[in-house]
């Protein structure tokens, strides 16, 4: 697989992250572009990216879900991200935990709150954090 070149794909239009849901946070890959074919030979290339699909003004997504997924293609790609390297390095980290154990370690948490942190933007960042600290809360 050539992954210095979906490096390069993400580095230029993609995203790394975490949603947050209200019981679990679910690391992701995301890449767009205006063009589905791109984005439909990405998939043949890379079967864990979705089906593209059309979210707004002639704007297409396919992404990575699966905590595995995001794994296996962060760990082969790495080494070639430049821009989003630091994030890539955090989310690969809290992925390689997730695989091993259910209940979230503290440093998962320290994981989620870094990610945020480099991730969104920073009008966001704060309602995110809420999130985070309501989730903290119930626990």
């Amino acid at each position: 697989m050539d992954y210095c070149w979906l490096a390069g794909f993400i580095d230029a239009t993609g995203t790394i992250g975490i949603r947050l849901g209200e019981k679990q946070f679910q690391p992701y890959i995301a890449l767009f572009s205006n063009r589905k074919d791109r984005l439909e030979e990405l998939k043949v290339l890379f079967p864990r990216f979705s089906i593209p699909y059309y979210i707004s003004r002639r704007t297409y997504m396919s992404q990575i879900v699966s905590i595995q997924g995001v794994y296996e293609t962060l760990d082969g790609i790495l080494p070639f991200l430049r821009i989003l390297r630091n994030i890539g390095e955090k989310v690969l980290e809290l992925c390689r935990s997730r695989l091993n154990h259910g209940e979230y370690s503290i440093r998962e948490l320290q994981l989620v709150r870094e990610i945020i942190s480099l991730s969104d933007y920073q009008g966001s960042v704060s309602k995110r954090i809420e999130t985070l600290e309501k989730y903290l809360g119930d626990r």
